[in-house]
């Protein structure tokens, strides 16, 4: 399987888990106790492409930040990065676009972000996995910088990569990963640079974090995968942030194996994680819901629309 292959695999396999999780909380929160209606979650097209509808584009990441005011960032086959803006009416190209290093051609993309306000906002950026250092693409409200990550490249162990990125405050965002020469990454944005910051799964190779959310500054969770050392298996791992330490959160046992690539959540006590359990020739749907005390797996549907969901394989380091 190419690189590319790879990319859009895990892509798809982490929006249909989005979607699923999306889809949940609306239908639980859209309908007020005691309603004689039930809400019913609806999807219309729009032209996602405004600069070139004619050209291979891909929607790569959403944010919202109210009603009116919706960013979608994007990539072009050939004229790399764009990021647009749903004002409730109509969607509309932003101001300055992401920059693109000179001489990376459709090999620069953009992926997931995050924005804390209209102001401030990051986009996760990179050339080709294994290659080259993520890079994070910072929004001050009138222009976008890149920005370096806390691991600098290295002929003997590569590149470090960024999966996901929560942002707070302009002062204040965070990242996860992992490292070419294994672990899992997380790293802090003070307002001047990015840092790592050590947790329980630094250390452990083929650990990887995949999806990170943040409900406030003391209440931080990020979900991935966690490589057992004594079965190979792989399998799910949520990690914790609570304003001092992050820790390791328990799970509902999980035998035949898994990963989660979602998380989203609608308050400290209602949140929930997506991903796949079982094999990569037969995955099932996996849902987890964290109640405020604690973890427990919640029924899933036994195929999605397009068939059973497709695990991405595990990133390959770089020798």
């Amino acid at each position: 399987m190419t690189t590319t292959a790879r990319q859009r695999v895990r892509r798809t396999a982490t929006a249909a888990a989005a979607v699923l999780l999306a889809t949940l909380l609306s239908v639980t929160t859209g309908t007020p106790a005691g309603a004689g209606s039930v809400c019913t979650p609806a999807w219309s097209l729009m032209p996602a492409s405004t600069v070139a509808p004619d050209r291979n584009a891909e929607v790569v990441g959403v944010n919202v930040l109210s009603a009116t005011d919706v960013r979608f960032t994007e990539n072009h086959s050939h004229l790399g990065t764009q990021t647009l803006t749903w004002n409730g009416r109509k969607l509309t190209e932003n101001g300055p676009q992401i920059p693109q290093p000179p001489w990376t051609g459709s090999s620069f993309q953009a992926d997931r972000g995050s924005f804390d306000s209209a102001k401030s906002g990051w986009v996760k950026t990179s050339l080709l996995p294994g290659y080259e250092p993520s890079t994070l693409a910072r929004w001050d409200g009138s222009r976008w910088t890149l920005v370096p990550g806390a691991v600098s490249p290295t002929p003997e162990k590569g590149a470090a990569t960024v999966h996901d990125i929560a942002s707070l405050a302009p002062n204040l965002a965070w990242a996860v990963g992992d490292t070419s020469d294994g672990g899992a990454l997380i790293e802090r944005w003070d307002g001047t640079e990015w840092t790592v910051v050590g947790h329980p799964a630094a250390d452990r190779p083929r650990d990887t974090l995949i999806a990170v959310r943040a409900l406030s500054a003391t209440d931080i969770w990020a979900t991935g995968t966690h490589r057992d050392p004594d079965t190979g298996l792989y399998q799910p791992m949520i990690l914790h942030y609570d304003g001092t330490t992050w820790t390791e959160t328990a799970l509902p046992g999980i035998e035949s194996g898994g990963s989660l690539q979602s998380i989203a959540a609608t308050g400290p006590d209602d949140i929930w994680a997506g991903g796949w359990k079982g094999t990569e020739s037969q995955p099932e749907p996996l849902l987890l819901h964290w109640d405020g005390q604690s973890w427990t797996e919640a029924p899933a549907p036994a195929d999605t629309p397009g068939g059973k969901p497709v695990p991405p394989p595990v990133r390959p380091r770089p020798r």
